[in-house]
């Protein structure tokens, strides 16, 4: 279990509703920093900044951090950047529906991989 997921599956015991962290790195940000890219794989979304709608009309429909995963992955790693994100520790969420989607792609019977 990845320390993203202990993390999760801590907080729900916890009884918390939700976890906010800053997902670090990306456009305008140290390059070292990926979390912005990693985080949203695990689930946790953030506001798509107004800035950010202006000047993308082909993702004007999009609202959040999750919206611009479905609709241009690519931009997001080109373009994303960082921000405070929260995951939504309420059953059901599409925060656990996004982790539970990514861990059953990444992790088989024969083990993790990439």
């Amino acid at each position: 279990m990845s320390w993203g997921q202990q993390t999760v599956l801590s907080s729900l015991l916890a009884g918390l509703d939700e976890i906010s962290l800053i997902a670090a790195g990306g456009k305008g940000f140290q390059e070292r920093h990926v979390g912005f890219k990693v985080w949203p794989k695990l689930g946790f979304d953030a506001e798509f900044l107004p800035d950010e709608q202006r000047s993308t009309p082909h993702l004007q429909g999009c609202q959040t951090v999750q919206d611009i995963l479905e609709a241009d992955p690519a931009w997001w790693e080109a373009e994303g950047s960082q921000r405070l994100m929260t995951f939504d520790l309420r059953p059901g969420s599409r925060s656990w529906r996004k982790l539970l989607t990514y861990t059953s792609e990444k992790f088989s019977v024969g083990g993790p991989h990439d």
